[in-house]
C-alpha cells in the first residue's frame, strides 16, 4: 500500500481522496502538462507519470511491483531506444487522455440533452411563455395611463415608521378592505374629507399614489412596498426563462438559470398572478 502513496503525491492528493477527486485533479494537472500545450520535455515526462497515476489509482491498470535485479549486468537501451520508448509513453498517454476526454465531454454532452427534453423541458417553454406575458405586463404598466379609483379612508394608524430617506410611512385601511402604507400622510387631513382617489397601474391595478383633496388643494401620497416599485427588478427576473429557452449552451450559466426557473421564478410568478387577482386582469388586459 505504501507504494500507492507515491502516485497519490504526484497528483498532489491525500490518500483518503476519493476517486471523483481523482479524476478532476488529473484532468486539471493533464490540462496543465499535455505535450500539445507544453512544449517543456520535463512537462512531457510529467504527463506520463501523471497518466500512469491515474489509471493505477482508478484501477484501470495494475500497480508495477518493484524488483531487484537478481543477475549482474542487464542490456541497457541505446538512446535512440530510449528516446523511441519515451515517444511511445507519450503517445500512449496522448492516447488515453483524448479518451478520457471525449468520454467526459459525452458524458457532459448527454446531461444537458437530458435538460433540453422531457417534461421538464415542455414545463420550461410553457413558463417561458407565462413570465414572457407577465413581464409585458409589467413593462406596460410603467407607460399606460393609470386607473383612478374612488375610496375612502376607513383606517388609520397614528404609528409612523422610518423609510428609504427621511420619509414616513403609516397604514391606512380603506373602504374596500386594502391595506396602503403611505409616505408622509397627516390624520388631520381626513378629519374633514375621508374620500380618496387611488391611482392603480393599467394592468395589474398595482396601487401607485393616493390623491386627496383638502382644503382646495389636492395632495398626492406615494404608496409603498408593492411590485409597481419593484417592476424593475421583477421584469428582467421573469424574463430569465424566455432567455434560457433561446440561449441552449452548454455551460454553467445554463444549468444554474435553468434550475433557477424551474425551482424559484416558477413558484415566484405564480405567487404573483395569484395574489390580487392578476391572472384574471393580465386576461383581460386590465379591464377586470
Amino acid at each position: 500500500m505504501h507504494h500507492l502513496n507515491e502516485y497519490y503525491r504526484l497528483l498532489g492528493l491525500s490518500s483518503k481522496a476519493s476517486k471523483e477527486e481523482i479524476r478532476k485533479q488529473y484532468r486539471k494537472l493533464a490540462l496543465k502538462y499535455h505535450p500539445d500545450k507544453n512544449t517543456d520535455p520535463l512537462a512531457h515526462e510529467k504527463f506520463i507519470l501523471i497518466n500512469d497515476a491515474y489509471e493505477i489509482l482508478t484501477g484501470k491498470k495494475k500497480s508495477p511491483k518493484s524488483k531487484r535485479s537478481t543477475t549482474p549486468q542487464q542490456n541497457t537501451p541505446s538512446k535512440e531506444e530510449e528516446k523511441h520508448q519515451r515517444e511511445e509513453r507519450i503517445k500512449k498517454a496522448r492516447e488515453r487522455y483524448e479518451k478520457h476526454k471525449a468520454h467526459e465531454e459525452k458524458m457532459i454532452l448527454k446531461y444537458f440533452q437530458s435538460l433540453r427534453s422531457g417534461w421538464r423541458w415542455k414545463f420550461l417553454k410553457l413558463l417561458s411563455i407565462v413570465c414572457g406575458f407577465v413581464a409585458l405586463g409589467m413593462s406596460l404598466d410603467l407607460v399606460l395611463p393609470s386607473h383612478l379609483i374612488k375610496e375612502e379612508v376607513h383606517y388609520f394608524s397614528k404609528e409612523k415608521y422610518n423609510t428609504v430617506g427621511d420619509g414616513k410611512i403609516s397604514l391606512i385601511v380603506t373602504s374596500k378592505n386594502k391595506k396602503l402604507w403611505v409616505e408622509n400622510l397627516h390624520f388631520h387631513l381626513y378629519q374633514s374629507n375621508p374620500e380618496i382617489i387611488i391611482e392603480e397601474s393599467w394592468i395589474f391595478h398595482t396601487p401607485i399614489n393616493i390623491q386627496s383633496e383638502q382644503r382646495d388643494y389636492i395632495f398626492h401620497y406615494p404608496i409603498h412596498f408593492t411590485y409597481y416599485w419593484a417592476s424593475i427588478i421583477l421584469i428582467p427576473i421573469f424574463l430569465i426563462p424566455l432567455f434560457i429557452y433561446f440561449y441552449k449552451k452548454n455551460n454553467p450559466l445554463f444549468v444554474i438559470l435553468y434550475h433557477a426557473s424551474l425551482f424559484i421564478i416558477n413558484f415566484l410568478v405564480i405567487y404573483y398572478l395569484f395574489t390580487g387577482d392578476r391572472w384574471a386582469h393580465l386576461f383581460s388586459f386590465g379591464y377586470v
